[in-house]
């Protein structure tokens, strides 16, 4: 996968406005008065001493910029989440759209996100985000007709292990195949479908009509558990109670005991 190096630009740009005016206010004092402390005598430091004022608010007129940038982008990021309404209104959106939509969930639900404003898709890890202490590498898959396979969710926990993250989360406008879920079970793995993540939009659209505080929970994705092959019924997570498997985990057919397919849930590996 490859990585993202974002600039100075994206990341002022994703943060919040005043953060820019902050920087812009200490360049322009920095500049302006500082310059002048340097000395006088020659030419050269007259001649800043004078333009001192001028040269201060050139360099921060970059800063004033990327602070306009950043308020029109998280304002665009919030028309995004209000305008979807429904799984097809989430597929319509362009494939950046689609992943400055997820970024917004996320900070809706308290997290700093690092989000690459870049123009070109990547196949490796789209957002990066945190909150005490936890760092979640998140890959978006805006795929209208096909599922995200078992292979996409290897990759990433791959990329999890070699990364040290806490927690790999795959979002998508589409679904997930079932060998995809039943990876995901047991491991630091959030895959949220595009049903899933409609109804995240619109719980955090309707948290902001309430005045009681919100708390966001630690992870926003759950690993959906898998359909069971012979019967199409969601698989649920047991604990053996008899038998030489006593209290381990596995997984079983909700339809039980009109369908009797289980199968093992696999154990946290670790991918080199």
């Amino acid at each position: 996968m490859a990585n993202r190096r974002e600039s100075l630009g994206d990341i002022l740009v994703s943060a919040p406005f005043w953060v820019s005016l902050l920087l812009g206010a200490g360049t322009y004092g920095v500049v302006s008065f500082g310059l002048p402390l340097l000395g006088s005598g020659t030419l050269i430091a007259d001649s800043i001493q004078a333009g001192a004022y001028t040269l201060g608010c050139l360099a921060t007129l970059p800063f004033l910029v990327l602070s306009l940038l950043s308020l029109l982008f998280r304002l665009r990021c919030r028309r995004l989440a209000g305008g979807i309404i429904s799984l097809d209104s989430l597929r319509d959106l362009s494939w950046k759209s689609f992943e400055f939509l997820v970024g917004e969930v996320y900070r809706r639900h308290g997290y700093r996100v690092d989000v690459s404003l870049g123009t070109g898709p990547d196949g490796g890890v789209d957002l990066v985000v945190r909150k005490e202490g936890e760092t979640i590498l998140v890959q978006c898959k805006h795929w209208k007709s096909r599922s995200v396979g078992v292979s996409v969710i290897r990759e990433m926990f791959g990329l999890l292990t070699a990364r040290k993250a806490s927690r790999a989360a795959i979002v998508t406008s589409g679904t997930f195949t079932q060998e995809a879920t039943r990876f995901a079970v047991g491991k630091p793995v959030d895959l949220i479908d595009g049903a899933s993540l409609v109804r995240l939009i619109q719980a955090t659209r309707a948290d902001s009509t309430t005045t009681a505080p919100v708390n966001p929970p630690s992870s926003l994705g759950t690993v959906a558990e898998p359909i069971c092959p012979k019967c199409g019924s969601p698989m649920v997570t047991r604990t053996a109670r008899r038998g030489p498997n006593l209290g381990s985990k596995f997984l079983g057919c909700s339809a039980f005991p009109k369908c009797r397919h289980t199968e093992k849930v696999l154990k946290l590996e670790t991918v080199s």
